[in-house]
């Protein structure tokens, strides 16, 4: 099995690597045969370069989860892999990105390749002396000619490329499996004027036991949300990953969590199905967790009360952001006594039918934030692959009356990388107040 995941490995580095040279042998070709490309043309190979790039790298990091049953061993290979091809991907896409400027360069400045002069010459003079002695046609080979500057450009952007791309996979990989951010918010609600104090909920979602996050992780995991004061703890789907996932190993690790006064609760996310909707059920009890399953429950509290309703995911049923065939009969089953209404639910896509609900919160999981948040300067907009597959992709949401809060979730998929979306647990005080308002609390540590 190793030996295979070796080879695998190897193989498909090579091609990320050699992606490089076949990139600039097709760019001479293209350029001697047809004497000028145009912008597009180029950005166009160079994007289905890439994307093949990525989509190999993709395609065999999903292949580990069915290669290699230990999670110990698929960790190391799997980071190992991330960052070698990760790396060999964007050298390559630097290296196209500076062939693609100089012969943009070369195009504006009239320095065309000799085969496109030579044929306009021929062109412009139609008189038999001319056509029967053609101006000579310089050698293909001297279309492109030496350039020490060039060189030295190609070099030390090289240089300067490698450093660059190395040091944002080392500060990925650092954060990925850095500790969680810790982020805190105070709710506001009249509906929760009645009680003295505040109802402390934490919420971790999307930890993806044994595909990056191993025991020794979902230990430290453990120990964090421990050390924490609340009332409830919910977890909001995807605590496991797939078939694979020794969720046995798993349980005594999650038996240490503490037993918190309200309970602490689980849904099921996509994840949870692929593991096996029973067997993921089965280690939920076994781990003291109480699975919310499409079903609420009334907490009372001097004269105030909050209704906890759980949503399990729909899987095939719901995806895109199709409507959940659940939900209707979810929301008939909703307490009808006054109170704050809290949603929790695996995918954010459900926030538009929650709010028409007039659920007050919904918390939510299932995107990740993208593992990758790049801020626009001075727009407010970030840039994530989230967006590819949601609108919705961290943080807060409103909507009428109705909240939500996507959490960036605490493990890890697809790639053992992150960058500005560290990992995270939220904590939300709920209060009673005159108004529905959220800020951040006082109390982040």
């Amino acid at each position: 099995m190793l030996k295979l995941l070796v080879l695998l490995s190897t193989v498909v580095l090579l091609i990320a690597v050699t992606q490089l040279h076949v990139a600039l042998h097709l760019y001479r070709v293209f350029v001697r045969s047809f004497g000028r490309i145009s912008v597009w043309t180029l950005l166009a190979f160079l994007l289905t370069l890439y994307l093949m790039n990525l989509g190999l790298f993709a395609a065999t990091v999903r292949g580990f989860d069915w290669l290699t049953p230990t999670w110990e061993l698929r960790q190391r290979l799997a980071t190992g892999y991330f960052s070698a091809v990760i790396c060999a991907a964007l050298i390559s896409g630097i290296f196209l990105l500076i062939q693609m400027f100089f012969l943009v360069t070369k195009l504006r400045r009239g320095d065309a390749p000799c085969v496109r002069q030579t044929s306009r010459q021929s062109a412009n003079l139609g008189d038999e002396k001319t056509a029967a002695h053609p101006a000579p046609v310089q050698s293909p080979s001297t279309c492109i000619h030496a350039n020490p500057t060039r060189r030295v450009f190609l070099k030390a952007s090289t240089v300067v490329g490698i450093g660059s791309v190395l040091g944002v996979a080392h500060v990925g990989l650092s954060e990925a499996f850095g500790p969680q951010n810790r982020a805190d918010y105070d709710v506001f609600h009249p509906s929760l004027g009645g009680m003295p104090g505040s109802i402390d909920i934490i919420q971790i979602t999307d930890v993806h036991f044994a595909w990056f996050f191993g025991p020794a992780q979902l230990d430290a995991l453990v120990d964090t949300v421990n050390s924490i004061e609340a009332d409830a703890l919910v977890i909001t789907g995807d605590l496991f990953h797939s078939p694979f996932t020794p969720v046995e190993t798993g349980i005594p690790i999650l038996r240490r969590l503490r037993r918190r006064p309200m309970g602490s609760y689980a849904i099921l996310g996509n994840h949870e199905f692929y593991v096996g909707a029973r067997r993921s059920m089965a280690a939920f009890e076994a781990a003291g967790l109480t699975h919310l399953s499409d079903g609420w429950i009334t907490w009372q509290k001097s004269g105030g009360a909050l209704h906890l309703g759980g949503l399990d995911d729909a899987l095939s049923e719901w995806s895109m952001e199709r409507d959940h065939d659940l939900f209707e009969p979810f929301v008939q089953r909703t307490p009808q006594s006054p109170g704050f209404k809290l949603c929790i639910c695996h995918r954010p896509s459900i926030f538009p039918m929650a709010a028409h609900a007039k659920f007050d919160l919904t918390l939510t999981g299932h995107v990740h934030g993208g593992q990758l948040l790049a801020p626009i300067a001075g727009t407010g907009v970030e840039l994530t692959p989230a967006r590819l597959l949601s609108r919705y992709t961290h943080g807060w949401y409103t909507e009428g009356d109705s909240r939500m809060y996507l959490n960036r979730g605490t493990g890890l998929i697809y790639a053992p990388w992150r960058l500005n979306c560290p990992p995270e647990i939220a904590v939300f005080h709920l209060k009673g107040g005159p108004d529905y308002a959220v800020k951040p609390s006082a109390m982040i540590t």
